[in-house]
């Protein structure tokens, strides 16, 4: 059935009213604001639930890199087509996602961003980390290359551990992530880890805290070290 106009107004009214009630401003480990900018769409968000969720399962110098959380409309997101992304000690996250999970990925992931500026050195310094990525890049290949469905990247692309637009739009415009994640299960936890170095790693830790810790260390064990090892930093 097509709204009227008076259903039309009715809906901006009410979405007009719940940005004014909805409560602004949350606290974090007592520490880092999460303000929310813009009203959150999904009625079913609940932010108190996810910064329950965050205190319980995530020790809080996971967040030392943190200041700020903002929910809201950004123009940074739109720009780049993205949820969310770390910048400059904050969190900017869309309003617009669709449940708390999302916000805990999203979360959780830009925060592993973070982390890489306080254990850069830990993390990337012994190479291993990436020999780990890359072993599994080449893997990925000689799959893609036994597909033969599709002209693929060169091997030399697979070999990179930087982002790359272009092989990025590769996996997801030309395989697309239902294909790929059918052909990497065991070797990436999702496809997404599979996108660059840096994303193997944030993608890791979001699944070390919402997936199968023990499935993270049978496919990515050197990963699931390095994310153990800053988790007990802060008790050393």
């Amino acid at each position: 059935m097509t709204p009227t106009r008076t259903n039309i107004e009715n809906i901006i009214r009410e979405s007009l009213k719940k940005g004014e009630s909805q409560q602004k401003e949350f606290m974090l480990f007592s520490r880092i604001m999460i303000y929310i900018n813009d009203a959150i769409i999904n009625n079913g968000v609940n932010v108190g639930e996810i910064i329950d969720f965050l205190e319980r399962r995530v020790p809080p110098h996971m967040f030392a890199e943190v200041d700020l959380i903002l929910i809201g409309d950004h123009d940074v997101l739109h720009e780049r087509s993205l949820e969310a992304v770390y910048e400059n000690g904050a969190v900017y996250i869309s309003n617009m996602l669709s449940d708390n999970e999302d916000y805990l990925e999203n979360i959780i992931h830009e925060t592993a961003h973070s982390l890489e500026y306080a254990y850069g050195l830990l993390i990337y310094s012994d190479k291993r980390l990436e020999n780990e990525f890359l072993g599994k890049r080449e893997r990925f290949y000689h799959l893609a290359k036994a597909e033969g469905a599709l002209p693929i990247p060169s091997h030399s692309d697979f070999l990179n551990p930087e982002h790359d637009q272009g092989f990025d739009e590769f996996l997801y415009k030309e395989f697309g992530y239902e294909k790929l994640n059918n052909m990497l299960m065991g070797l990436f936890v999702s496809p997404y880890a599979a996108t660059s170095l840096r994303e193997y790693f944030a993608n890791g830790v979001e699944k070390y805290f919402l997936g199968d810790r023990n499935y993270l260390l049978n496919v990515s064990p050197v990963l699931h070290e390095k994310i153990t090892r800053i988790i007990q930093h802060a008790q050393e």
